[in-house]
């Protein structure tokens, strides 16, 4: 996963594990095999957990199937971006960069957040 130029926040990009170039053909499909696998009914071990990856799932979609919607929403990202970028530079820029260890955790926890669910015995 990539770090992200919006304050760290995740984007609905991020959710559908796309880029923002990729076509709407791969959208879509990202989003199909997603919500398959993430759907609650498949995972009824993970109920809980499932449901909130399927509304994440389904809210990033929401925003990016069409032309229309995700001009809109890269609008938002992009001016998120310069906000992001001008509080930085007033905010002294005490710590530019997360330490490994920060980056790692952070990582750690969005993938353990979208993997498989584990099978509890």
């Amino acid at each position: 996963m990539k770090k992200t130029e919006t304050g760290g926040s995740v984007s609905y990009y991020d959710i559908l594990q796309v880029s923002p170039g990729a076509s709407d053909i791969d959208i879509r499909s990202a989003y199909y095999k997603l919500a398959k696998r993430f759907h609650p009914d498949r995972n009824p071990q993970e109920r809980r957990l499932s449901e909130l990856r399927f509304r994440l799932i389904n809210e990033a979609y929401a925003h990016l199937k069409t032309p229309a919607k995700r001009t809109h929403y890269n609008q938002i990202l992009k001016q998120n971006k310069k906000t992001y970028k001008t509080l930085k530079k007033s905010a002294g820029n005490d710590n530019k960069n997360p330490s490994p260890e920060a980056k790692t955790w952070f990582l750690q926890t969005l993938n353990n957040f979208f993997s498989a669910p584990q099978k509890r015995t």
